[in-house]
Parts: structure tokens; sequence; C-alpha cells
């Protein structure tokens, strides 16, 4: 094998094993979002966590764009955890929720890239989740929503 015959090939293959691996700068996030989940005593809370945790494990596993069927899956969570969402009482927690549903509703509404006004879309929303999530008390309540607050600031910066 010559050596042109060796660059192509890696150059092939490189970007096959990428695309297999999804974006990896999410996965340490997601899982210490569903570890902390576990934690959850409260039915609603549980439900609300669990729906956003399957909504972050499909979309990490994608390098790039969400596909039609990931879509398709993601759409009865997202509907699920929104319904949920609805029914909060605390204020402040319903604020933080009601910014991430925001930002899905923005996420799964694109076709390809989050084109600019999306993004700027998304980025006031977390203003709103991260100036919310600052005067959380509870560890464990903050340490999920600081995972999923790095979840969107990742994403919005990888894509």
């Amino acid at each position: 094998m010559n050596i042109r015959t060796l660059v192509i090939s890696a150059l092939v293959a490189i970007p096959a094993a990428v695309s297999t691996q999804g974006l990896p700068a999410l996965q340490a996030p997601v899982a210490t979002m569903k570890a902390n989940v576990g934690k959850v005593s409260s039915a609603g809370e549980r439900e609300r966590w669990q729906a956003n945790a399957s909504l972050w494990e499909i979309r990490a596993a994608r390098t790039n764009k969400l596909e039609a069927a990931d879509i398709a899956k993601m759409r009865p969570v997202f509907d699920a955890m929104g319904t949920n969402v609805s029914k909060i009482s605390d204020p402040a927690e319903k604020e933080r929720w009601q910014a991430n549903c925001e930002m899905w509703r923005v996420l799964l509404n694109q076709t390809d890239r989050i084109e600019k006004p999306a993004r700027e879309q998304m980025r006031s929303w977390l203003a709103v989740m991260t100036a919310n999530v600052a005067k959380i008390g509870a560890a464990a309540e903050r340490e999920r929503w600081d995972a999923n607050r790095e979840l969107w600031t990742l994403l919005l910066r990888l894509t």
C-alpha cells in the first residue's frame, strides 16, 4: 500500500469513527445528571428529570444534526415533560423548567444546524436558567441543574 492510499484510507476512516461517538463533551454531564436523578424522591420531579436525561442521551449520541428518527423518539418524551412542567407550582422551579423546555422546543424544530436567531433565543433562555440555578440551595438539585446548564452551554458552543 502506498502512502497516498494510506492517507486517503485514514481520512475516510476518521470521520466514520468520530460519527459513532456522538458528542463526547456531553457524555460526562449526562452521566452526572442520570446518576443524580436516582436521588429524586418526588414522582413528578423524577419524571421530568428522567425525560430530560433521555432527551440528552439521544442528543449526545449524535455528532451533528438530529435525524428524523431521533426527533420522532424525542417528541413524545418532550411532550410528556412539558405536560409535567405545566403542573409545577413553585415559581422558581417552573421558570427553570420552562426555560429548559423552550430550549428543547427550539432544538427539536431545527432541521440542521441551530441558526443564529434560534441560537440567540436559546442563549436568552440559558441566561434565565443560569440566573435561576444560581439561587438553588439544595446541593443535589443544584448538581442536576448545573449539569443541565453545562449541557446547554456545550451544545450551543459545539453546534
